[in-house]
């Protein structure tokens, strides 16, 4: 009897070992667990998208399910991420420029990083690359405006210590208006303004501070990458030379582009920032000039200006 029951125990040894590793191996219903997901993979296609438009980068996802969150945006602040897809959404108040968005996927089987390449470019519906300007008017929007000490800048002595500046064009037509009357100087201030916003950052890049210099460089030349560059003309550079002048940058904030322009003097860049700007076509009316008023006015491309700071 014992030999028999020593030989069923053993018999049966087997199966109970078999027994616990199936129980041990399944819940509580008698099901499996299902198979952890592969961990997370994926990439992005490198971007462009226009200033002022709104758009999507598709994460390249070849891993598991995973949950996406943006590690690090930079100065993108205008990037948004669908924590289920890995899809980049990009707002339309943006600023051109190249921005890279670090992204981090994550399940229960790891992590993985991937780094998204954007590149904010120029819109069509304000585009002013490859175009030289040339300031020539700058007509005050904003009233009580008032310029202080302008008899004490170098070979302004003509000028009077202030000049408030009126909104707005003179009354009457600009043929009408006497060139000698002072009030001129308020609505077309070509020695004043010109001079802070682009004189001295002209004539600092041309080596010609100084008024025997011959600079007064008021050219902006707008380069395919917003960078700013000027035509040098004075004496110590050869006529016709290109120096750096700055860089830009477009940004789109409230439904309308902003443009601002850093014009480095002696290193310092200093930002004179336009918005409300668009590009059309402007009449000249001082065209031609004053002393041949019988002319034809001619038509520009132009940009027009709402409203700058410095």
């Amino acid at each position: 009897m014992n030999r028999l029951f020593n030989f069923m125990k053993w018999a049966f040894a087997p199966i109970a070992i078999v027994a616990l590793v199936f129980i041990y191996s399944c819940d509580e219903n008698g099901e499996s667990d299902p198979e952890p997901p592969d961990p997370p993979e994926f990439s992005y296609t490198a971007t462009t998208i226009a200033v002022g438009s709104t758009g999507t980068v598709t994460a390249n996802a070849t891993g598991g399910t995973a949950t996406y969150t943006l590690t690090d945006v930079g100065d993108a602040d205008f990037v948004t991420i669908n924590a289920s897809t890995g899809e980049l959404l990009i707002s339309a108040e943006s600023t051109t420029g190249t921005y890279e968005i670090d992204v981090t996927a994550t399940n229960i089987s790891g992590n993985f990083d991937a780094t998204a390449n954007i590149t904010i470019g120029v819109n069509d519906d304000f585009d002013p690359t490859g175009k030289s300007l040339l300031w020539k008017y700058w007509m005050n929007n904003t009233e009580d405006v008032i310029f202080y000490n302008l008899d004490q800048l170098p070979g302004q002595g003509h000028l009077p210590p202030q000049i408030p500046i009126p909104a707005g064009w003179p009354g009457g037509t600009a043929f009408q208006i006497d060139p000698a009357d002072p009030t001129l100087e308020t609505y077309l201030v070509f020695p004043t303004v010109q001079f802070f916003l682009q004189q001295v950052p002209g004539d600092e890049a041309c080596d010609a501070l100084e008024p025997s210099e011959n600079g007064d460089t008021l050219l902006v030349i707008v380069n395919s990458d917003l960078t700013l560059s000027t035509l040098c003309r004075n004496d110590d550079k050869t006529p016709g030379t290109t120096v750096d002048l700055g860089e830009s940058s477009i940004s789109y904030s409230d439904g309308a582009f902003v443009w601002t322009l850093n014009l480095t003097i002696s290193s310092i860049p200093v930002p004179v920032a336009i918005s409300g700007v668009e590009i059309a076509d402007f009449t000249d009316p001082l065209d031609p000039h004053w002393t041949a008023p019988s002319g034809t006015p001619r038509t520009f491309s132009a940009i027009m200006i709402s409203s700058f700071s410095l």
